[in-house]
């Protein structure tokens, strides 16, 4: 990894205090949940003993991955001060630490995780393969998961204030990671829950947004992909370890 490699001050200072506002507390506890099923599914069958998560935010995973009693030890880093606070101060069971990074230098040592688990992480990264390949130093398997934006509307998609810098579809993606080194063994692309379609709605509206949205997607997932937003799921396998 070469030195000197950290976030932009523009995205430093977009994510130093973010996790300090609860305004979005309760979004995130939903998408946690998504994120969570999305891993054990993808994920279960590894039994992993050891699972580190990049860019942990609050720590909303950790704690559905706790709480399922998914991986003996957790881990997290995330580069804001403000998601470290939050999710040290969920007192999870098996969390071993938590702990600020550069974003591009994990403080582990080679091969030392049994899986990494980096969820709506990669849409925010300025230098992609230099994160990957550092996730692929450390994991011996990484599970990512990204939103697949480059839509229709990825016009509209350039003027969020999340962060989102990359923007993905499907094939983009897998060519990102084998790109990386990364060995891809299962891809999966999933909606959002009802739940998380309804926040801010009424759950009727939740209800018939999924099943239009579900329907789309059986009937056409390509053209579906470029009408809304979906998401991706990647397990992969890394080609440091050699196993």
């Amino acid at each position: 990894m070469s030195p000197g490699h950290t976030p932009s001050a523009n995205l430093s200072s977009l994510y130093g205090d973010y996790y300090k506002d609860d305004k979005e507390r309760v979004w995130r506890a939903i998408g946690a949940k998504d994120k969570a099923d999305h891993v054990l599914q993808l994920c279960g069958s590894l039994a992993p003993e050891t699972v580190l998560e990049v860019g942990c935010g609050d720590g909303a995973v950790l704690q559905e991955l706790d709480r399922r009693g998914f991986g003996k030890r957790l881990y997290g880093v995330e580069i804001s001060e403000s998601g470290v606070e939050a999710t040290s101060a969920r007192n999870l069971a098996s969390l071993e630490s938590v702990q600020t990074f550069s974003g591009y230098e994990l403080p582990f040592e080679p091969n030392s995780m049994d899986l990494i688990v980096s969820t709506h992480v990669l849409e925010h990264v300025e230098h992609e393969r230099l994160f990957l390949r550092e996730l692929g130093r450390v994991g011996r398997h990484i599970f990512i998961e990204v939103p697949l934006e480059n839509t229709l509307r990825v016009s509209n998609a350039l003027n969020n204030t999340i962060g989102h810098i990359n923007f993905y579809n499907r094939h983009q993606l897998r060519s990102l990671l084998e790109t990386a080194g990364l060995q891809v063994l299962e891809t999966r692309s999933f909606d959002h829950s009802v739940e998380l379609l309804s926040h801010g709605r009424s759950s009727l509206s939740g209800r018939l947004r999924k099943m239009i949205r579900s329907a789309a997607h059986r009937a056409n997932a390509p053209l579906a992909e470029q009408m809304f937003t979906y998401h991706m799921t990647v397990l992969c396998r890394s080609s440091q370890t050699g196993t």
